[in-house]
């Protein structure tokens, strides 16, 4: 009798499952993103400003370097239906220039996230793979790094370049 029960409790039970979905991370993730409306702005933002560097030709009024306001004595104009930022001082409009310098703030910061993880990863790895006293070194280095403010870090580094080629970044 014992064994008619269990197996009728194991069907039950596995009937219940199959009903019942587990809620994924993903799923939990999701939602949380979609409650937060700070997060929703920024994705909404970074979106527009991927959309312009992606169709950078078709949005753009005009080439990033044209001058069209210089020949026609409108440099230095505020913004209006023709020039939406208006145009600098040699006549180039600014709009232009910010939708075509998109695509490089783009690049920048998402190569530069690329290669932190990259960083992150193999430092990550080494010290889990080996522990102990590497483990320490990699910490304290990667402590020393989160100290010490970045402008410190590029002053040193322009340093020592200048001592290795005096002539600057060019002489390399």
């Amino acid at each position: 009798m014992k064994r008619k029960e269990s197996a009728k409790n194991t069907k039950q039970i596995s009937k219940e499952r199959k009903r019942s979905k587990g809620v994924s991370q993903w799923n939990i993730a999701w939602r949380r993103f979609k409650r937060n409306k700070a997060a929703l702005a920024g994705a909404l933002i970074v979106g527009f400003v991927i959309f312009l560097a992606a169709f950078d030709s078709l949005v753009a009024p005009y080439a990033p370097n044209a001058t069209p306001g210089f020949y026609t004595g409108e440099a230095r104009t505020p913004p209006s239906l023709k020039y939406l930022f208006g145009t600098d001082y040699l006549g180039h409009d600014v709009f232009s220039q910010v939708v075509y310098g998109a695509k490089a703030a783009l690049f920048v910061g998402f190569g530069s996230a690329a290669i932190a993880m990259s960083l992150a990863i193999v430092v990550g790895i080494v010290s889990g793979y080996y522990g102990g006293f590497i483990d320490n070194i990699m910490m304290r280095l990667t402590e020393i790094f989160l100290v010490i403010p970045f402008l410190l870090i590029l002053l040193v580094f322009l340093r020592v370049i200048s001592a290795v080629a005096p002539s600057g970044m060019g002489g390399l």
